[in-house]
């Protein structure tokens, strides 16, 4: 398809009431191009892919489905409407490396502390909805941990080095931790 053809298909899906309310044909057409970049269909895009301020991003589950699709896995420990617990492994970018594992924990009180749950959405479905927010913020942790972690890698560095430095940038970003040991 080209650009036009995406625009005209993301006009008739703002048209239609297929793109979440507020949407437009602009942000819309954004999603679809960001999404064919990771494999995406139009639809699957318009529906996994939206912009918020301004910011293309994606939606918990497509992170998740990245991970997977990439090779790697989530974990879940604990998912109730009190609590989402989460760990992201991210594989090993070469040999001798370890994954990238990022553990996190959503509660209700960190929702309601970011005064998140006023919103329907949350009062509908606190469970969606805390799982969401964990899986996202733990495939962001892991992700950035290992983009910031592996240029600054140089040889001779041991597994338990680099291993140390990836714990340590993911603690700084927000992880609990990984939930056992990755070497």
């Amino acid at each position: 398809m080209s650009d036009v053809d995406d625009f005209t298909l993301a006009t008739r899906a703002v048209e239609t009431g297929l793109t979440p309310k507020g949407i437009t044909p602009q942000q819309a057409w954004l999603s679809i191009q960001a999404g064919r970049e990771l494999g995406l269909s139009p639809t699957q895009a318009m529906c996994l892919v939206y912009v918020v301020e301004n910011r293309i991003t994606l939606k918990a589950q497509a992170m998740g489905g990245c991970v997977q699709r990439g090779g790697g896995s989530l974990i879940w420990h604990e998912s109730t409407h009190e609590v989402a617990d989460v760990e992201v492994i991210l594989p090993a970018l070469r040999e001798g490396m370890p994954p990238s594992r990022a553990r996190v924990r959503w509660t209700l009180d960190d929702a309601r502390r970011a005064k998140l749950t006023n919103r329907g959405t949350w009062q509908a479905y606190p469970l969606a909805m805390l799982a969401n927010r964990a899986l996202a913020q733990a495939c962001r942790i892991a992700d950035q941990a290992l983009a910031e972690v592996v240029p600054t890698l140089g040889n001779g560095f041991t597994e338990a080095q680099v291993r140390n430095q990836l714990e340590i940038r993911m603690r700084e970003l927000g992880a609990v931790g990984p939930s056992y040991d990755t070497i």
